[in-house]
């Protein structure tokens, strides 16, 4: 098994919002071996994940006037 700790935070920032992730792996047994592969797995997952967000709050932004509704 793998044990796996997320943490996502948003903050006001000068330029707008900053959202900071943080991911821990904690790989158990056989899966130790394979750390440095799930690692940069879980890596480019992350980065796909915050472009999608980023694109989706930058399009609601547009869409809904800019308001944050």
């Amino acid at each position: 098994g793998m044990l796996v700790v997320s943490e996502g935070r948003v903050e006001a920032s000068p330029d707008g919002t900053r959202l900071s992730l943080r991911v821990e792996l904690e790989p158990h047994g056989r899966l130790r071996l394979l750390a440095p592969l799930l690692g940069r797995i879980m890596h480019g997952r992350e980065r796909q994940n915050v472009a999608a967000i980023k694109a989706r709050l930058e399009r609601g932004a547009t869409v809904n006037g800019g308001d944050g509704r």
